[in-house]
């Protein structure tokens, strides 16, 4: 179970034991139809979360298989369930344009950039929007040169297949571009997880301190590096991970809610009620905060 799971433990309602349990064994079809039941009832538990994860599997499950349309309704059914966050817009925006649904996915890359400004992938996936409707190549360059970790050979590719005319072979690598080492990272991703998961947390907190050296404009490692470090017991040096997570995302409910936690930890109790508050501000659903803020002497 994540480590939000300690909030919310099993027990409470049978449908959201039931669908966690399918969730954590890739059963989403099931899970869906379980936690939908469970959030219908209990609308301010972690169902939510969980439900929002549950479809944004499933659509990435759906670009597999190139059903196009089935992934828009899940990241937009994700999207619903947690407006507040950038990567979901982002995956809703892709989604959107492979089912050539360019007016959409343009308002769906806009909204998430207007969660975050500073979202390299986000500012790329606009640029190749508009190089696809205009044949502008400025804004993919920028992004490319304004954030680090998006240039490499499929950027090359894509320059020299523009420079050749070839306007559809440049699209299409310009779609492939993820950060910077990014195939390594994940996997090291996938192991911190892994470590975090059976709470092996310093291991966890290792490989997640490697992924930062390359890519530390990743708010949401900060901020999974801040969930461990609480977990061993190091509030001070977690609460440092959830305010550089904040940094690069200050609209990050998530990291809010976590540097809330960690005040509370050292004390400051003061300060860990308006971090609450400000995780509220932007997820008004946030499971964390909620159950924090309903907490005595805060």
């Amino acid at each position: 179970m994540s480590l939000v799971g300690k909030w919310f433990g099993f027990g409470s309602d049978a449908d959201y034991d039931a669908g966690l349990r399918a969730y954590e064994k890739g059963a989403f079809d099931e899970a869906l139809v379980k936690l939908e039941t469970a959030l219908e009832r209990q609308p301010e538990g972690l169902a939510r979360y969980y439900l929002a994860s549950t479809h944004r599997k499933l659509g990435e499950a759906a670009l597999d298989t190139e059903d196009f349309e089935s992934a828009v309704e899940h990241f937009a059914a994700a999207r619903e369930l947690y407006p507040s966050y950038p990567d979901l817009a982002l995956s809703h925006a892709r989604a959107l344009r492979l089912a050539e649904r360019l007016d959409e996915a343009e308002a769906a890359i806009a909204e998430g950039l207007a969660l975050n400004p500073h979202f390299g992938e986000g500012r790329l996936f606009e640029g190749l929007l508009r190089y696809e409707r205009l044949g502008e190549w400025e804004g993919v360059r920028a992004a490319v040169t304004q954030y680090p970790g998006l240039e490499g050979t499929l950027f090359d590719e894509a320059q020299q297949a523009h420079a050749a005319g070839d306007a559809k072979g440049a699209a299409e690598r310009i779609a492939e571009i993820r950060p910077g080492q990014v195939q390594a990272l994940e996997i090291r991703l996938r192991v911190a997880d892994e470590f975090a998961r059976v709470k092996r947390f310093l291991e966890a907190a290792a490989e997640y301190r490697q992924v930062l050296e390359s890519a530390p404009h990743y708010a949401d490692v900060h901020c999974k590096l801040g969930q461990v470090l609480l977990e061993l017991g190091e509030p001070e040096e977690a609460l440092q991970a959830f305010e550089a997570a904040l940094e690069r995302n200050p609209r990050y409910a998530e990291a809010h809610a976590q540097k809330g936690v960690a005040l509370r930890t050292l004390g400051r109790g003061k300060e860990a009620k308006l971090s609450f508050k400000e995780a509220l501000s932007v997820n008004p659903n946030h499971p964390i905060a909620r159950f924090e803020l309903g907490r005595p002497a805060i």
